[in-house]
């Protein structure tokens, strides 16, 4: 989630912590999209994540490189 836990900080936080698991560990990372905001609106709730916007191609692939780094399988969109 953009200004959440996007950071690559965030992701060798993560990468760390699955690559001490051992084994092979497929990982996906998802990007962010806003698709459900009108769903929040509907059932009169906050959307606190309003104005986020979709991570490029580049950041994603960034992010994913950490992962890679630590020898975990990713994919990545």
């Amino acid at each position: 989630i953009p200004l959440f836990n996007d950071t690559e900080t965030d992701m060798e936080a993560n990468a760390n912590f699955l690559a001490s698991l051992g084994g092979s560990i497929r990982t996906e990372l998802l990007p962010f999209h806003g698709v459900c905001e009108n769903k929040y609106r509907s059932m009169n709730m906050e959307y606190r994540a309003r104005g986020r916007k979709t991570p490029e191609k580049e950041h994603m692939r960034r992010l994913a490189a950490v992962y890679k780094a630590h020898g975990l399988n990713v994919k990545y969109e």
